[in-house]
């Protein structure tokens, strides 16, 4: 009997050290949750910085960044926040397939500004590695460039008939010692053709910008612009305003 109730009392304790053990392995069970890869897009833009330079007062200027995709996932832009009312910057494309571009024309009205101006644009996005970027661009306003002197310092088309052909001029002048080198460093894609008759001026001379309107442009109001830089610098630049209306024969 006695033998019994030890076999009895060593089975007990068995199941006892059986059941502890196995209590003890499952809390050390770790139950995780699934794990989202990381996304692998990639916002792109290749200048993040603009300057128009020196520019009349009480115009309105524009400039395009272009925003590409060069990441391997969907880049999908969230939002576009302008830093002030002074600029507009309606996006034509949210969602970007890997390798896609779109452009984002930035609007700056610099009616109540005046001297250096720096304002800038952020992109918020779905790139892990740049949730916000930071478009930045800056300008002169009301200040006359100090190496070339342009008159008129805008062009103005008023009311210009669609298919006639209407010619607009800038005189450049050097009032610089030494000789300046010009070029375009942005101008409109379309609407209106602009010509340089010479790239390079002495001191003290003068050339031409010539302003065409294309013939097959279609009626509307326009406001574009154009900027020169000089001698290979982006710290000397000028902006040229170009607007006027087109109607219909």
């Amino acid at each position: 009997m006695k033998k019994l109730c030890n076999i009895a009392i060593s089975f007990s304790l068995f199941l006892m050290a059986y059941f502890v053990v196995a209590a003890q392995q499952d809390t050390t069970k770790v139950i995780t949750a699934p794990v989202t890869p990381p996304s692998k897009t990639k916002i792109f833009v290749a200048n993040t910085a603009w300057d128009w330079g020196y520019m009349p007062k009480g115009i309105k200027v524009s400039h395009i960044y272009k925003i590409q995709n060069v990441g391997e996932d969907t880049l999908r832009i969230a939002s576009v926040k302008p830093s002030c009312g002074c600029t507009s910057a309606p996006l034509k494309k949210n969602n970007l397939a890997p390798g896609e571009a779109t452009d984002l024309e930035v609007s700056f009205d610099a009616k109540n500004m005046m001297g250096k101006v720096s304002k800038s644009v952020t992109v918020s996005s779905n790139d892990p590695t740049s949730l916000s970027l930071v478009l930045n661009f800056t300008a002169n306003v009301g200040i006359e460039s100090p190496t070339v002197r342009f008159t008129p310092i805008e062009v103005l088309y008023d009311s210009v008939q669609v298919g006639k052909n209407d010619t607009r001029k800038i005189l450049l002048f050097n009032t610089d010692i030494t000789k300046v080198d010009l070029a375009f460093v942005d101008k409109p894609k379309e609407l209106v053709e602009i010509d340089l008759k010479k790239s390079n001026l002495e001191p003290g001379k003068s050339t031409e910008m010539i302003f065409r309107v294309d013939k097959k442009a279609t009626p509307g109001y326009f406001n574009l612009c154009s900027t020169l830089e000089i001698n290979g610098s982006d710290k000397y630049r000028v902006t040229i305003p170009i607007s006027g209306t087109l109607v219909a024969k």
